[in-house]
């Protein structure tokens, strides 16, 4: 009998409640599982729990930006796992330059995210911890 792969996890980190539910939901119907974070301290908890196989990260959120994330990830040795960051904001974009594997600007086409978020995950598998 063969082994069922679980799906591949995918982190949404943004403050708009209505934007983690479309981008959730449009995740989960491509056959992914989804953890959402309210903000960039939720998501270093959730990360400090079980790391995801690809955040997607909002720049611009109250208490600790995108960007504060990104660092306390590499402080703590957690950033093993392709990053999307998602702005509204060009020059927030151009801070990054290589800091991150994807960026998409606000308001993005779903389409889009799928296509970036299928080429991220290219060729990462979970494993069953079976030998």
């Amino acid at each position: 009998m063969g082994t069922v792969t679980p799906p591949l996890e995918i982190l949404v980190v943004d403050d708009e409640p209505a934007l983690r539910m479309v981008v959730g939901h449009t995740l989960q119907d491509e056959g992914y599982s989804v953890r959402t974070a309210v903000d960039g301290e939720h998501a270093l908890a959730l990360c400090e729990q079980a790391l995801p196989d690809l955040m997607i990260l909002d720049l611009n959120m109250p208490r600790m930006s995108g960007f504060r994330v990104l660092d306390a990830l590499d402080e703590r040795d957690l950033r093993h796992f392709p990053v999307m960051v998602v702005t509204g904001h060009t020059g927030a974009a151009r801070k990054l330059d290589g800091a991150v594997e994807a960026t998409l600007m606000k308001p993005f086409d779903l389409l889009e995210l799928c296509v970036q978020v299928k080429r991220l995950l290219r060729g990462r598998q979970k494993t069953d911890g079976s030998a």
